[in-house]
């Protein structure tokens, strides 16, 4: 079975620039409203890197943006679970329920 890779997210680009022109600011400026390096929001737009969780708050926030407008996910697939059984072990709803706290 093969391992699923953690999920991808990246910025949409084209939100934040948009988002920057209606505001009529800068990526020098968002960064200083953000807290962060120009660079840094260089390369979130790039998708070199993704903001940490303060900052994509403040980033959000700040273009009034909301969670879906601002990231983008690659995550197409749900989670693959795979039990164990021992011997001849009978699965019961005791087992499974255990397995997922």
């Amino acid at each position: 079975m093969p391992y699923n890779s953690p999920m991808q997210k990246i910025l949409h680009s084209d939100a934040v620039h948009n988002a920057l022109i209606k505001r009529g600011v800068t990526q020098k400026d968002l960064a200083s409203e953000v807290g962060v390096s120009a660079q840094a929001v260089t390369n979130w737009l790039k998708g070199k890197d993704f903001p940490r969780p303060p900052a994509l708050l403040k980033l959000a926030a700040t273009l009034q943006l909301s969670f879906e407008e601002l990231v983008s996910t690659t995550d197409t697939n749900q989670p693959i679970v795979a039990f164990r059984k021992k011997g001849a072990a009978i699965t019961t709803n005791a087992h499974i329920n255990s397995e997922s706290s």
